[in-house]
């Protein structure tokens, strides 16, 4: 993008803002529009639809092309067979997206003919704003747009939870990534809802590569400049402060003091640093029992549930990519651990059975569509690296009065499952890692991590990461301990965990678990080999 562009996005993106904050929405126009979103679900996919099919360059254009799909055909599907069994069949006869393919790693090859995509290729080219980057949980981070009406379109959500799960007289203390620290904090300013602690847990230096500088300082002065603006415009909006994930006193202190004077308090962060958060709570004797969290980006497992429920916290699971936005929200009703009400109004969801390489399994992968105008980008059953259980649920909450009735749960990413080196474990070795190893040498969730990294002869080894602040442990035992746990939990694969313990595979590094970019604490990472 030149520099032109470049300005002009600035601009563009002040004018955005200027026109966000403008008025503020209520809770009556929010469950407004989530009725109105839900009634008109169909219409909303064939107005993207019309859009796809007058541009000769969308993915989509060439794909239903490839499949043998016109305009006309797939809208007399909808007619006949309603949206998600329209995608069923789509899905069915090939079109889909695969994460590989979504992410430019693939060529897309379907009935012979082999197309490669690239990750700008499904940019929502009718929707402006500023770009901003994923999390890099699958890769380095996707570049995504960030346009502030997709902003407005997703606080009627924001707000609507706030209303169904009565936290719109909480005081919050928001504690995520720079940027997604300020666009929640633009967001309750925008909904009416009061911020009274504003963090982020990662701090950008400017690169000293000249190459990367330009890039690096937009990324740290267009926040900054729209914050300021955001002042101007007369809005009280916080700008997040660094605080440090192995630092979080300070987060703890100001949750128990909240909850000291208003008896009540919303934490809105990621689930490993809302265990860390408690159970820095814990140690320093703060009480914070009835704090409301509300967890997203990472896994909500039933043991990091549990932490953050011993010190009395209600726990609110979520489910977001950059890519959609939110994709579920959980509510206090739950049968399981994740829980999630899918949000039905701006998305569409089928599954289709995923093979996982290596693994002689398969697994239920979620195929995502977008149905809003704004969405950061145009999604046609794109899948995004997940599985789990999809379902209709009764559920006494609000969401499900409100039309919200379909259920996910036990959402997991399977690209984890196909890591090289690690296509033999899976979820056993998280709860290896996150109810085995605490119970027998201390510490909790976020205290071990699986690297798989590659040493400088290029053989492949798994290291368990166990944090230093657990001071002296056998790591031997440590080792033990893994492949014993393994071959109990792992019944019919022992073959390789032995073929594992020949070779030294399983090691023990002294580290504190690697923090994604983005804040998240990860049960596995992989490392590039070290040169």
């Amino acid at each position: 993008m030149g520099l032109f562009s470049e300005f002009k996005m600035l601009s563009g993106s002040l004018s955005g803002m200027r026109e966000f904050l403008k008025d503020k929405i209520t809770v009556e126009e929010s469950i407004e529009e989530m009725q109105r979103r839900l009634e008109n679900r169909e219409e909303n996919f064939l107005l993207m639809l019309e859009r796809v099919y007058s541009n000769k360059k969308s993915p989509y254009y060439r794909i239903f092309n490839t499949v043998g799909y016109e305009f006309k055909d797939i809208k007399s599907l909808v007619d006949s067979s309603g949206l998600e069994g329209t995608l069923k069949q789509l899905a069915d006869e090939g079109a889909y997206v695969t994460i590989e393919e979504f992410k430019g790693k693939k060529e897309w090859v379907r009935k012979g003919k082999r197309i490669k995509f690239s990750e700008s290729d499904f940019d929502n080219t009718f929707s402006g704003g500023f770009e901003m980057t994923t999390g890099g949980t699958r890769s380095q981070g996707t570049r995504v747009l960030v346009d502030f009406k997709r902003m407005e379109e997703r606080c009627y959500n924001s707000l609507f939870a706030d209303y169904v799960l009565k936290l719109t007289d909480h005081p919050r203390v928001i504690w995520s990534p720079g940027l997604l620290a300020q666009q929640a904090a633009l967001t309750s300013f925008k909904t009416g809802i009061p911020v009274a602690g504003c963090y982020s847990q990662t701090v950008e230096v400017p690169s000293l590569n000249i190459r990367n500088a330009y890039p690096t300082i937009k990324r740290i002065l267009l926040p900054r400049i729209m914050m300021y603006e955001a002042r101007l415009l007369g809005a009280r909006v916080l700008t997040p402060e660094f605080v440090d994930l192995n630092h979080c006193t300070k987060i703890a202190k100001q949750v128990a003091s909240i909850m000291k004077e208003h008896s009540r308090c919303f934490l809105r962060n990621f689930p490993s640093s809302g265990v860390r958060v408690c159970n820095e709570a814990e140690k320093m004797g703060l009480d914070i029992d009835g704090v409301v969290i509300g967890c997203g980006g990472e896994p909500i497992t039933p043991t990091r549930r549990r932490e953050m429920e011993k010190v009395g916290a209600k726990v609110i699971p979520g489910y977001a990519a950059s890519e959609t936005g939110g994709i579920a929200q959980g509510c206090y009703k739950h049968k399981h651990c994740d829980d999630m009400h899918f949000w039905s109004d701006s998305l569409a969801v089928v599954q289709y059975k995923r093979q996982i390489k290596d693994f002689g399994i398969s697994v239920d992968s979620f195929l995502i569509t977008s149905l809003l105008e704004h969405a950061s980008k145009i999604m046609i059953n794109v899948e995004l690296g997940d599985h789990g259980v999809l379902k209709s649920e009764s559920c006494s909450c609000g969401f499900s009065k409100h039309g919200f009735r379909e259920k996910m749960y036990n959402v997991r990413s399977f690209e984890k499952l196909t890591g090289e080196g690690m296509t033999l474990i899976g979820s056993d070795m998280v709860d290896v890692l996150e109810e085995d190893l605490p119970a027998m040498f201390g510490g909790s969730s976020t205290d071990y991590q699986l690297v798989e990294a590659e040493d400088e002869k290029g053989f492949t080894h798994m290291d368990v990461l166990v944090s230093p602040s657990l001071g002296e442990v056998d790591e031997k035992k440590v080792i033990d301990a893994v492949y014993d746990s393994l071959r109990k939990r792992s019944i019919g694969r022992n073959l390789s965990f032995e073929m594992w313990k020949d070779a030294g595979t399983i090691r023990v590094r002294r580290e504190k678990p690697i923090v994604t970019k983005r804040g998240k604490i990860l049960s596995f990472q992989i490392q590039k080999k070290r040169r």
